[in-house]
């Protein structure tokens, strides 16, 4: 009964830190694999001191986009079916190249066929995955370290226009933007490229100070409870978007100090299957660097021509994970996760006068977006329970990840492995 009142206790001050925490955290829309996922969180044997955890992933198919409505679509079609290349010409000032061109070919007279161009790519997730290392301490402190890595790619991008052959407009856009159009984006745009692109690189280095806690039940099946909180800080080290690549996407926070704070509840029923919550909240810290922003409503996600520096402040991100762990024998069991992340509205602040924050808050790419992931994971612990030290005894597990839910984000399914090795 005293564990079961320190426990109730130790929910409660789980619960009303993570209300304490203003959360919102920036990354990519996308599934791949985050440092620290609470589904490869290592146990912990007496006299494990030390912890280092590979975990490695390679996409099982092509990813696919999630739509604002949800629905499926090529992945450069996530936020618009079409890119409006008359729009990209709009808001800038009269004596402009942009604006000169926009008025040569009447930008005005969109008919949502002329100017616009359906676009598609294959994008490629090569690998993913972290290095992570973890020091034990009694008492269940423990501090952990994690470097993610990944190597994506973007190929096959291909613009396909959209405008007739039908009125004088029409003539005059082919002839003045979209019949050279990738040469016209890199001038008009200073620079912008709007072919293939690819990276490999690392993300943010996160680390963590962690606490973790078991609390044995004599209840009819409950028989033992384990509640975990942690509070982090992740270093913009990551790969950061290319301003001057329209498909490119960051590798972590795209270079914003972020604290992560986590808190978890574990179960064991009888010696039949473990279920589990947690929760991941983090705060990312506003910074000002040179972001291509909308400089009208219209405009589209990968035609945005003006750079200009501008403070970007984050919204809400709250990452959600449920599981359930049969025990199939000694050591073995496989784990059913669901995943969920939610990532609120973003905004900018432009630091000029010479264009509109209004306008540059219009932009797609800064509303919400959502993924829901399902995970298989088969684990083999080869460690002894009954002895003293189980040092070099490793864990294994084989992991697969499928999305099948969300809005306006990349999706992939995942396959991969993950190994801890402890000292």
């Amino acid at each position: 009964m005293k564990d079961m009142s320190m426990l109730k206790k130790q929910i409660v001050l789980g619960i009303c830190l993570l209300g304490l925490v203003t959360p919102s955290y920036a990354i990519t829309p996308f599934n791949i694999m985050r440092p620290f996922d609470p589904n490869f969180f290592p146990t912990h044997w007496k006299n494990q001191t030390r912890q280092f955890t590979p975990i490695l992933s390679f996409g099982a198919s092509n990813p696919h986009g999630r739509s604002v409505t949800g629905e499926t679509v090529n992945v450069l079609q996530f936020l618009f079916p079409t890119q409006n290349a008359l729009a990209m010409l709009k808001g800038f000032a009269p004596t402009s190249q942009q604006a000169q061109l926009g008025q040569l070919i009447n930008i005005n007279g969109d008919d949502g066929v002329r100017g616009h161009f359906k676009v598609t790519g294959d994008l490629k997730v090569i690998f993913s995955g972290s290095l992570i290392g973890r020091w034990n301490w009694e008492n269940g402190v423990w501090l952990g370290m994690a470097l993610p890595l990944a190597s994506l790619k973007v190929k096959n991008v291909t613009w396909v226009d959209q405008t007739k052959n039908a009125t004088l407009d029409d003539a005059l856009t082919h002839q003045y933007l979209t019949d050279n159009f990738a040469a016209n984006v890199a001038q008009l745009g200073n620079g912008l490229s709007i072919g293939d692109w690819s990276k490999a690189g690392v993300g943010d280095f996160t680390t963590y100070v962690g606490w973790r806690k078991s609390f044995l039940q004599e209840k009819k099946w409950l028989k033992e409870a384990i509640v975990n909180v942690r509070l982090g800080i992740q270093f913009p080290t990551g790969v950061r978007k290319d301003e001057d690549s329209a498909v490119s996407l960051a590798f972590g926070n795209d270079g914003a100090y972020t604290v992560p704070f986590a808190a978890g509840l574990d179960l064991r029923f009888r010696n039949i299957f473990w279920a589990g919550v947690d929760l991941t909240f983090m705060k990312m810290f506003n910074h000002i660097r040179d972001l291509r922003i909308q400089t009208n409503a219209t405009q589209t996600d990968l035609l945005t021509l003006q750079k200009t520096p501008a403070r970007k402040e984050y919204g809400l991100t709250q990452m959600f994970n449920l599981y359930a762990e049969p025990i199939i024998g000694k050591g073995l069991s496989v784990r059913f996760a669901y995943e969920h992340f939610k990532h609120g509205d973003d905004k900018i602040a432009v630091m000029s006068n010479s264009y509109s924050t209004l306008a540059a808050n219009t932009a797609a790419i800064l509303n919400e977006w959502t993924t829901h992931d399902l995970l298989v994971q088969l684990k083999y612990d080869s460690a002894n329970p009954k002895s003293e030290s189980n040092r070099l005894r490793p864990q294994i597990s084989v992991f697969g990840k499928m999305p099948f839910n969300g809005k306006s984000s990349y999706q992939v399914s995942l396959i991969g492995l993950s190994a801890t090795f402890s000292f």
